[in-house]
Protein backbone atom coordinates (compact mmCIF):
# COMPACT_ATOMS: atom_id res chain seq x y z
CA UNK A 1 0.00 0.00 0.00
CA UNK A 2 2.75 2.31 0.62
CA UNK A 3 4.57 1.60 -2.86
CA UNK A 4 1.28 2.40 -4.26
CA UNK A 5 0.94 5.70 -2.65
CA UNK A 6 4.14 6.27 -4.36
CA UNK A 7 2.92 5.34 -7.66
CA UNK A 8 0.16 7.44 -7.30
CA UNK A 9 1.91 10.62 -6.46
CA UNK A 10 4.09 10.27 -9.39
CA UNK A 11 7.19 12.53 -10.23
CA UNK A 12 7.01 15.77 -11.77
CA UNK A 13 8.87 15.63 -14.91
CA UNK A 14 9.80 18.92 -17.65
CA UNK A 15 8.18 17.53 -20.63
CA UNK A 16 9.69 20.59 -22.58
CA UNK A 17 13.23 20.23 -21.56
CA UNK A 18 13.23 16.41 -22.06
CA UNK A 19 11.54 16.54 -25.46
CA UNK A 20 14.12 19.15 -26.19
CA UNK A 21 17.07 16.80 -25.09
CA UNK A 22 15.27 14.08 -27.07
CA UNK A 23 15.71 16.10 -30.46
CA UNK A 24 19.52 17.01 -29.27
CA UNK A 25 20.45 13.47 -28.74
CA UNK A 26 18.92 12.12 -31.90
CA UNK A 27 20.62 15.11 -34.21
CA UNK A 28 23.62 14.28 -32.44
CA UNK A 29 23.43 10.36 -33.21
CA UNK A 30 22.67 11.41 -36.76
CA UNK A 31 25.71 13.57 -37.00
CA UNK A 32 27.88 10.86 -35.85
CA UNK A 33 26.70 7.95 -37.97
CA UNK A 34 27.21 10.31 -40.99
CA UNK A 35 30.88 10.40 -39.34
CA UNK A 36 30.95 6.52 -39.29
CA UNK A 37 29.60 6.53 -42.84
CA UNK A 38 32.43 8.44 -43.82
CA UNK A 39 35.14 7.08 -42.39
CA UNK A 40 37.71 4.84 -44.51
CA UNK A 41 36.87 1.94 -41.97
CA UNK A 42 33.54 1.76 -42.93
CA UNK A 43 34.30 1.30 -46.58
CA UNK A 44 36.53 -1.90 -45.47
CA UNK A 45 33.08 -2.91 -43.18
CA UNK A 46 31.45 -2.83 -46.28
CA UNK A 47 34.01 -4.96 -48.40
CA UNK A 48 33.53 -7.94 -46.25
CA UNK A 49 29.49 -7.99 -45.66
CA UNK A 50 28.13 -5.68 -48.41
CA UNK A 51 24.43 -5.07 -48.36
CA UNK A 52 24.46 -6.63 -44.89
CA UNK A 53 26.50 -4.44 -43.48
CA UNK A 54 25.55 -3.22 -40.60
CA UNK A 55 27.13 -0.52 -37.99
CA UNK A 56 24.62 -1.80 -35.28
CA UNK A 57 26.71 -5.03 -34.77
CA UNK A 58 29.03 -6.17 -32.79
CA UNK A 59 30.12 -8.94 -34.01
CA UNK A 60 30.70 -7.36 -37.75
CA UNK A 61 32.83 -4.75 -35.77
CA UNK A 62 34.73 -7.59 -33.69
CA UNK A 63 35.60 -9.32 -36.75
CA UNK A 64 36.56 -5.46 -38.46
CA UNK A 65 39.00 -4.42 -35.93
CA UNK A 66 40.11 -7.23 -33.80
CA UNK A 67 40.50 -9.80 -37.25
CA UNK A 68 40.76 -7.50 -40.92
CA UNK A 69 42.28 -4.98 -39.41
CA UNK A 70 44.24 -6.40 -37.24
CA UNK A 71 43.75 -3.77 -33.24
CA UNK A 72 45.12 -5.32 -30.32
CA UNK A 73 41.93 -7.34 -27.80
CA UNK A 74 43.29 -9.53 -24.85
CA UNK A 75 39.70 -9.94 -23.54
CA UNK A 76 37.56 -12.99 -24.66
CA UNK A 77 34.20 -14.28 -23.96
CA UNK A 78 32.94 -16.86 -21.48
CA UNK A 79 33.21 -19.18 -25.03
CA UNK A 80 36.71 -17.97 -25.83
CA UNK A 81 35.78 -15.55 -28.50
CA UNK A 82 37.10 -12.43 -28.66
CA UNK A 83 35.30 -10.13 -26.75
CA UNK A 84 33.86 -7.05 -28.13
CA UNK A 85 31.96 -5.00 -25.11
CA UNK A 86 32.71 -1.53 -23.86
CA UNK A 87 35.67 -2.13 -22.50
CA UNK A 88 37.64 -4.04 -25.66
CA UNK A 89 36.90 -1.60 -27.53
CA UNK A 90 38.38 1.34 -24.77
CA UNK A 91 41.63 -0.85 -24.44
CA UNK A 92 42.18 -1.02 -28.19
CA UNK A 93 43.23 2.81 -28.26
CA UNK A 94 41.33 3.47 -31.45
CA UNK A 95 39.60 6.86 -32.57
CA UNK A 96 37.00 4.45 -34.79
CA UNK A 97 35.96 2.17 -31.49
CA UNK A 98 35.62 5.20 -29.02
CA UNK A 99 33.56 6.99 -31.08
CA UNK A 100 31.61 3.66 -31.59
CA UNK A 101 31.03 3.45 -27.50
CA UNK A 102 30.22 7.03 -27.59
CA UNK A 103 27.44 6.43 -30.55
CA UNK A 104 25.76 3.43 -28.60
CA UNK A 105 25.80 5.37 -25.21
CA UNK A 106 23.71 8.11 -26.98
CA UNK A 107 21.50 5.37 -28.72
CA UNK A 108 20.94 3.63 -25.41
CA UNK A 109 20.23 7.09 -24.03
CA UNK A 110 17.89 7.91 -26.38
CA UNK A 111 15.41 4.88 -26.92
CA UNK A 112 15.89 3.51 -23.22
CA UNK A 113 16.05 6.47 -21.21
CA UNK A 114 15.03 9.49 -22.38
CA UNK A 115 12.05 7.89 -25.28
CA UNK A 116 11.50 5.24 -22.17
CA UNK A 117 10.86 8.10 -19.91
CA UNK A 118 8.38 10.42 -22.63
CA UNK A 119 5.92 7.59 -23.25
CA UNK A 120 5.21 6.98 -19.40
CA UNK A 121 4.57 10.75 -19.17
CA UNK A 122 0.58 11.48 -18.42
CA UNK A 123 -0.69 14.61 -19.72
CA UNK A 124 -0.43 16.12 -16.16
CA UNK A 125 3.19 15.90 -16.66
CA UNK A 126 3.12 13.06 -13.79
CA UNK A 127 5.47 10.38 -14.24
CA UNK A 128 3.85 7.37 -12.13
CA UNK A 129 6.40 4.82 -11.61
CA UNK A 130 5.17 1.31 -11.29
CA UNK A 131 6.54 -0.44 -8.18
CA UNK A 132 7.03 -4.44 -7.64
CA UNK A 133 7.70 -6.60 -5.17
CA UNK A 134 6.20 -10.07 -6.60
CA UNK A 135 9.06 -10.22 -9.03
CA UNK A 136 12.72 -10.41 -7.59
CA UNK A 137 14.09 -13.40 -5.75
CA UNK A 138 16.17 -11.36 -3.29
CA UNK A 139 12.90 -9.70 -1.90
CA UNK A 140 13.89 -6.06 -2.76
CA UNK A 141 11.94 -4.03 -4.89
CA UNK A 142 11.88 -3.72 -8.69
CA UNK A 143 9.71 -0.87 -11.29
CA UNK A 144 8.47 -0.53 -14.40
CA UNK A 145 7.38 1.90 -17.22
CA UNK A 146 9.86 3.01 -16.80
CA UNK A 147 12.84 1.48 -14.54
CA UNK A 148 13.15 4.04 -11.84
CA UNK A 149 16.04 2.38 -10.46
CA UNK A 150 17.77 2.05 -13.69
CA UNK A 151 18.21 6.19 -14.41
CA UNK A 152 21.94 6.32 -14.93
CA UNK A 153 24.29 7.77 -12.27
CA UNK A 154 27.75 6.35 -12.48
CA UNK A 155 27.99 8.02 -15.74
CA UNK A 156 27.86 11.82 -16.13
CA UNK A 157 27.15 12.30 -19.51
CA UNK A 158 24.08 10.39 -19.02
CA UNK A 159 22.98 11.34 -15.92
CA UNK A 160 23.31 14.74 -16.55
CA UNK A 161 21.10 14.57 -19.99
CA UNK A 162 17.73 11.80 -18.19
CA UNK A 163 18.32 13.36 -14.78
CA UNK A 164 17.48 16.69 -15.99
CA UNK A 165 14.28 15.65 -16.74
CA UNK A 166 12.77 14.80 -13.39
CA UNK A 167 11.45 18.16 -11.69
CA UNK A 168 10.07 18.99 -8.56
CA UNK A 169 5.96 20.42 -8.06
CA UNK A 170 6.15 24.25 -8.24
CA UNK A 171 8.76 25.88 -5.57
CA UNK A 172 9.52 22.35 -3.92
CA UNK A 173 12.90 20.54 -3.74
CA UNK A 174 14.18 16.75 -4.42
CA UNK A 175 14.87 15.25 -1.53
CA UNK A 176 17.02 11.82 -1.68
CA UNK A 177 17.36 10.02 1.38
CA UNK A 178 19.93 6.96 0.75
CA UNK A 179 20.86 4.45 3.31
CA UNK A 180 24.84 4.77 3.25
CA UNK A 181 26.43 1.37 2.76
CA UNK A 182 23.34 -0.93 4.31
CA UNK A 183 24.14 -4.05 2.64
CA UNK A 184 27.43 -4.05 3.81
CA UNK A 185 25.92 -3.39 7.31
CA UNK A 186 23.01 -6.29 7.08
CA UNK A 187 25.95 -8.55 5.83
CA UNK A 188 27.11 -7.75 8.79
CA UNK A 189 24.54 -8.58 11.32
CA UNK A 190 24.27 -11.94 9.15
CA UNK A 191 27.87 -13.15 9.45
CA UNK A 192 28.81 -11.26 13.08
CA UNK A 193 32.54 -10.68 11.21
CA UNK A 194 34.31 -8.88 14.53
CA UNK A 195 36.39 -7.15 11.56
CA UNK A 196 33.40 -6.30 9.41
CA UNK A 197 31.21 -4.65 12.24
CA UNK A 198 34.87 -2.96 13.10
CA UNK A 199 34.78 -1.60 9.72
CA UNK A 200 31.27 -0.12 9.83
CA UNK A 201 30.89 1.17 13.28
CA UNK A 202 34.86 3.14 13.43
CA UNK A 203 34.46 5.78 10.69
CA UNK A 204 38.16 6.52 10.86
CA UNK A 205 38.64 2.65 9.09
CA UNK A 206 38.17 2.46 5.55
CA UNK A 207 38.17 -1.18 4.14
CA UNK A 208 38.10 0.33 0.71
CA UNK A 209 41.11 2.31 1.42
CA UNK A 210 42.51 -0.56 3.01
CA UNK A 211 41.95 -3.03 0.15
CA UNK A 212 43.26 -0.35 -2.24
CA UNK A 213 46.68 0.07 -0.66
CA UNK A 214 46.97 -3.90 -0.89
CA UNK A 215 45.70 -3.76 -4.70
CA UNK A 216 47.78 -0.91 -6.01
CA UNK A 217 51.06 -1.20 -3.47
CA UNK A 218 50.32 2.45 -2.60
CA UNK A 219 50.42 4.03 0.94
CA UNK A 220 47.02 4.20 2.77
CA UNK A 221 47.14 7.86 3.50
CA UNK A 222 47.72 9.03 -0.45
CA UNK A 223 44.82 6.72 -2.15
CA UNK A 224 42.78 9.13 -4.54
CA UNK A 225 38.71 9.31 -4.46
CA UNK A 226 38.96 7.59 -7.96
CA UNK A 227 40.83 4.50 -7.14
CA UNK A 228 39.11 3.63 -3.85
CA UNK A 229 35.48 3.92 -5.75
CA UNK A 230 37.41 1.66 -8.54
CA UNK A 231 38.32 -0.97 -6.05
CA UNK A 232 35.01 -0.30 -4.03
CA UNK A 233 33.26 -1.96 -7.01
CA UNK A 234 35.51 -3.97 -9.10
CA UNK A 235 36.89 -6.10 -5.88
CA UNK A 236 35.72 -5.09 -2.54
CA UNK A 237 32.02 -5.53 -3.31
CA UNK A 238 32.60 -7.97 -6.19
CA UNK A 239 33.92 -10.17 -3.95
CA UNK A 240 31.35 -9.72 -1.27
CA UNK A 241 28.71 -11.15 -4.10
CA UNK A 242 30.59 -13.53 -5.10
CA UNK A 243 33.26 -13.17 -7.80
CA UNK A 244 36.94 -13.90 -7.87
CA UNK A 245 40.74 -12.74 -8.79
CA UNK A 246 40.16 -13.79 -12.55
CA UNK A 247 36.79 -11.55 -13.00
CA UNK A 248 38.23 -8.70 -10.44
CA UNK A 249 41.49 -8.41 -12.13
CA UNK A 250 40.10 -7.89 -15.81
CA UNK A 251 37.81 -5.24 -14.15
CA UNK A 252 40.62 -3.54 -12.45
CA UNK A 253 43.20 -3.72 -14.87
CA UNK A 254 40.61 -1.89 -17.60
CA UNK A 255 39.44 0.65 -14.84
CA UNK A 256 43.21 2.13 -14.96
CA UNK A 257 42.85 3.46 -18.20
CA UNK A 258 38.83 3.78 -18.71
CA UNK A 259 39.12 5.49 -15.56
CA UNK A 260 42.27 7.13 -15.84
CA UNK A 261 43.41 5.95 -12.33
CA UNK A 262 46.77 7.17 -11.05
CA UNK A 263 48.84 7.77 -7.95
CA UNK A 264 48.63 10.74 -5.59
CA UNK A 265 51.45 12.70 -7.31
CA UNK A 266 49.82 11.57 -10.44
CA UNK A 267 52.03 8.33 -12.24
CA UNK A 268 50.08 6.03 -14.16
CA UNK A 269 48.69 3.23 -12.42
CA UNK A 270 50.09 0.71 -14.95
CA UNK A 271 53.61 2.55 -14.53
CA UNK A 272 53.63 2.36 -10.64
CA UNK A 273 52.71 -1.11 -11.09
CA UNK A 274 55.66 -1.44 -13.08
CA UNK A 275 57.89 -0.09 -10.27
CA UNK A 276 56.65 -2.80 -8.10
CA UNK A 277 57.68 -5.89 -10.59
CA UNK A 278 53.79 -5.63 -12.16
CA UNK A 279 54.25 -5.56 -15.49
CA UNK A 280 51.24 -7.82 -16.81
CA UNK A 281 47.93 -8.39 -16.73
CA UNK A 282 48.40 -11.96 -16.67
CA UNK A 283 46.25 -14.37 -18.79
CA UNK A 284 43.12 -14.39 -16.60
CA UNK A 285 41.75 -17.67 -17.81
CA UNK A 286 39.86 -20.12 -15.82
CA UNK A 287 41.60 -23.25 -16.86
CA UNK A 288 45.00 -21.36 -16.07
CA UNK A 289 46.80 -20.77 -13.49
CA UNK A 290 48.06 -16.65 -12.34
CA UNK A 291 51.63 -16.64 -13.76
CA UNK A 292 53.84 -15.02 -10.72
CA UNK A 293 54.82 -11.67 -11.44
CA UNK A 294 51.32 -10.42 -12.88
CA UNK A 295 48.88 -8.31 -11.76
CA UNK A 296 46.60 -11.35 -12.20
CA UNK A 297 48.53 -13.39 -9.36
CA UNK A 298 48.96 -10.29 -7.42
CA UNK A 299 44.79 -9.95 -6.97
CA UNK A 300 44.71 -13.61 -6.11
CA UNK A 301 47.61 -12.98 -3.08
CA UNK A 302 45.22 -10.11 -2.32
CA UNK A 303 42.01 -12.24 -2.15
CA UNK A 304 43.78 -14.87 0.08
CA UNK A 305 44.73 -12.04 2.28
CA UNK A 306 41.30 -10.86 2.09
CA UNK A 307 38.89 -14.16 2.53
CA UNK A 308 41.23 -15.67 5.08
CA UNK A 309 42.93 -13.48 7.36
CA UNK A 310 40.67 -9.82 7.23
CA UNK A 311 37.55 -11.25 6.96
CA UNK A 312 37.55 -14.98 8.21
CA UNK A 313 34.52 -15.50 10.00
CA UNK A 314 32.60 -13.84 7.05
CA UNK A 315 34.15 -16.47 5.07
CA UNK A 316 33.49 -19.16 7.46
CA UNK A 317 29.44 -17.63 7.83
CA UNK A 318 29.65 -18.44 3.70
CA UNK A 319 30.35 -22.08 4.05
CA UNK A 320 28.08 -22.63 7.12
CA UNK A 321 25.38 -20.76 5.43
CA UNK A 322 24.97 -22.72 1.99
CA UNK A 323 26.34 -25.96 4.08
CA UNK A 324 23.10 -25.37 6.23
CA UNK A 325 20.91 -24.73 2.91
CA UNK A 326 21.89 -27.91 1.50
CA UNK A 327 20.72 -29.70 4.65
CA UNK A 328 17.67 -27.74 4.86
CA UNK A 329 16.32 -26.72 1.48
CA UNK A 330 16.10 -23.68 2.45
CA UNK A 331 17.16 -20.30 4.00
CA UNK A 332 15.72 -17.78 6.01
CA UNK A 333 16.10 -14.08 6.44
CA UNK A 334 16.45 -11.80 9.48
CA UNK A 335 13.00 -10.05 8.37
CA UNK A 336 10.61 -13.15 8.64
CA UNK A 337 10.78 -14.41 5.22
CA UNK A 338 11.87 -18.16 4.56
CA UNK A 339 13.46 -18.77 0.75
CA UNK A 340 13.11 -22.40 -1.09
CA UNK A 341 14.60 -23.37 -4.27
CA UNK A 342 17.25 -24.47 -5.91
CA UNK A 343 19.97 -21.38 -5.65
CA UNK A 344 24.21 -21.30 -6.57
CA UNK A 345 26.24 -20.65 -3.69
CA UNK A 346 26.50 -16.92 -4.04
CA UNK A 347 22.33 -16.44 -4.43
CA UNK A 348 22.10 -18.15 -1.06
CA UNK A 349 24.75 -15.95 0.91
CA UNK A 350 23.64 -12.82 -1.62
CA UNK A 351 19.51 -12.57 -0.88
CA UNK A 352 18.96 -12.43 2.46
CA UNK A 353 21.47 -10.02 2.70
CA UNK A 354 19.89 -7.85 -0.20
CA UNK A 355 16.32 -8.67 0.99
CA UNK A 356 17.04 -7.52 4.55
CA UNK A 357 18.66 -4.45 3.44
CA UNK A 358 15.79 -3.12 1.12
CA UNK A 359 13.70 -4.62 4.01
CA UNK A 360 15.26 -1.25 6.28
CA UNK A 361 14.38 0.71 3.75
CA UNK A 362 11.24 -0.49 2.85
CA UNK A 363 10.11 0.15 6.85
CA UNK A 364 11.18 3.49 6.94
CA UNK A 365 9.00 4.18 3.54
CA UNK A 366 6.13 2.93 5.14
CA UNK A 367 6.49 5.03 8.42
CA UNK A 368 7.12 8.18 6.77
CA UNK A 369 4.54 8.29 4.35
CA UNK A 370 2.55 7.71 7.09
CA UNK A 371 3.28 10.46 8.96
CA UNK A 372 3.37 12.65 6.37
CA UNK A 373 0.00 11.50 5.85
CA UNK A 374 -1.01 11.88 9.56
CA UNK A 375 0.47 15.58 9.99
CA UNK A 376 -1.29 16.10 6.64
CA UNK A 377 1.70 17.14 4.94
CA UNK A 378 2.57 18.65 1.43
CA UNK A 379 5.56 16.69 0.87
CA UNK A 380 5.42 13.42 -0.80
CA UNK A 381 7.71 10.25 -1.38
CA UNK A 382 7.60 10.07 -5.61
CA UNK A 383 10.35 8.00 -5.97
CA UNK A 384 11.60 4.47 -4.34
CA UNK A 385 15.42 2.54 -5.48
CA UNK A 386 16.68 -0.08 -3.62
CA UNK A 387 18.13 1.53 -0.82
CA UNK A 388 16.91 4.96 -1.39
CA UNK A 389 13.76 6.79 -1.67
CA UNK A 390 12.94 10.62 -3.58
CA UNK A 391 10.99 13.26 -2.12
CA UNK A 392 9.20 16.10 -3.42
CA UNK A 393 9.15 18.56 -0.51
CA UNK A 394 8.04 21.24 0.55
CA UNK A 395 10.77 24.08 1.73
CA UNK A 396 8.87 24.85 4.88
CA UNK A 397 8.93 21.45 5.23
CA UNK A 398 12.16 20.10 5.16
CA UNK A 399 13.55 20.43 8.78
CA UNK A 400 10.55 18.66 9.91
CA UNK A 401 10.73 15.87 7.49
CA UNK A 402 14.41 15.30 7.84
CA UNK A 403 13.80 15.25 11.46
CA UNK A 404 10.64 12.60 11.11
CA UNK A 405 12.93 10.40 9.22
CA UNK A 406 15.71 10.67 11.43
CA UNK A 407 13.29 9.36 14.40
CA UNK A 408 12.09 6.59 12.24
CA UNK A 409 15.58 5.36 11.87
CA UNK A 410 16.20 5.29 15.50
CA UNK A 411 12.69 3.47 16.08
CA UNK A 412 14.07 0.75 13.54
CA UNK A 413 16.80 0.29 15.51
CA UNK A 414 14.95 -0.41 18.38
CA UNK A 415 12.57 -2.76 16.56
CA UNK A 416 14.32 -4.65 14.92
CA UNK A 417 17.21 -5.84 17.86
CA UNK A 418 19.18 -8.23 15.09
CA UNK A 419 20.31 -4.55 13.96
CA UNK A 420 23.91 -4.49 15.70
CA UNK A 421 25.64 -1.99 13.55
CA UNK A 422 24.52 1.64 13.21
CA UNK A 423 22.42 2.66 9.82
CA UNK A 424 23.50 5.82 8.35
CA UNK A 425 21.01 7.91 5.63
CA UNK A 426 22.71 10.41 3.74
CA UNK A 427 20.95 13.46 2.31
CA UNK A 428 20.82 15.06 -0.89
CA UNK A 429 19.23 17.83 -1.84
CA UNK A 430 18.67 19.72 -4.81
CA UNK A 431 17.70 23.73 -5.24
CA UNK A 432 14.54 25.45 -5.46
CA UNK A 433 12.97 24.54 -8.81
CA UNK A 434 16.32 22.44 -9.79
CA UNK A 435 16.26 18.94 -10.84
CA UNK A 436 17.46 15.51 -10.12
CA UNK A 437 20.85 15.61 -11.06
CA UNK A 438 21.65 19.38 -9.50
CA UNK A 439 21.38 17.26 -5.94
CA UNK A 440 24.05 18.11 -3.50
CA UNK A 441 24.65 16.84 -0.20
CA UNK A 442 22.53 17.96 2.42
CA UNK A 443 23.26 18.31 6.42
CA UNK A 444 21.42 19.80 9.27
Amino acid sequence: MALAGVEANGIQIDVQYLDGAIADVGARIQRLEGQFRDHAYWTEWKKLYGTNANLGSREQLGKLLFSHMGLANERTTASGKLAVDAVALEQCQHPFARNYIKLENLKKLQSTYLLGVRREVAPSGLLHVFYNLHRTLTYRSSSEAPNFQNIPIRDPEMAKWIRRAFVPRCNRQLLELDFKGIEVGVAACYNLDPQLISYVKDKSTDMHRDTAAELFMLPETAIPKNVRQAVKGSFVFAQFYGDWYVACTKSLWADIEKLGLKTADGVCLYEHLARHGVRERGECRDSTTATGGTFEAHVKSVEKKFWKKRFKVYDRWREQFYSDYLKNGGFATHTGFYITGLYGRNNVTNYPIQGSAFHCLLWCLIRLGRQLRQRRMQSLIVGQIHDSMVLDVVPAELDEVVGMVQEIVRSLLKEWRWIIVPLEIEMELAPVGGSWFDKKEFKI
